[in-house]
């Protein structure tokens, strides 16, 4: 159920995007479920993976609920992937990954260079994330948004708040 969440989440994020001609780098969830089969060749691959959608609950960042959906990969040629964030009293920011690390096996820090946006949150460069998988543990998976200057080296992660409804997959 969680990856369905995910995957109906992340697929929605995917259309808003302009048609582009499709790599093979990306993932086909016409179907509106993250495929079983897609999700085991990440983890196979040998690359660092976060994928996730939902919504979270008023942070300090964001004052009011605000949906998310992303897809980031660390693989041999680099960072690569993109993630939307939207808020009813911040408006939109969405952009392709530019940097990724892993925090463990199952957290990760990205940046996305903002390259659509409204209100505020579309006025940033660049946007943190950081995203942990708390499946295992039965704890609600954690994302923390925020903003940045520069797409740089990812910092040592601060306390981020739980995903209230939706689902994070992280593999590294």
């Amino acid at each position: 159920m969680k990856k369905l969440l995910a995957s109906l989440a992340l697929a929605a994020a995917l259309t808003l995007l302009p048609a582009q001609a499709a790599s093979a780098d990306v993932l086909d969830l016409s179907a509106g479920v993250f495929p079983d089969d897609q999700l085991a060749a990440l983890s196979s691959s040998g690359g660092s993976f976060a994928v996730g959608g939902g919504t979270l609950g008023g942070t300090l960042f964001f004052p009011a609920e605000e949906h998310f959906a992303f897809s980031a990969h660390l693989g041999p040629n680099g960072p690569s992937g993109y993630a939307v964030v939207s808020s009813p009293t911040l408006g939109e920011a969405q952009g392709h990954v530019c940097a990724y690390r892993p925090f463990g096996s199952r957290a990760a820090g990205f940046f996305i260079n903002v390259e659509r946006g409204s209100g505020p949150l579309g006025g940033f460069p660049n946007l943190e994330f950081f995203a942990a998988d708390n499946s295992p543990s039965g704890a609600p998976d954690l994302l923390e948004v925020g903003v940045a200057s520069l797409c740089s080296d990812i910092t040592e992660p601060t306390p981020a708040p739980p995903v209230v409804q939706g689902n994070i997959v992280v593999k590294n």
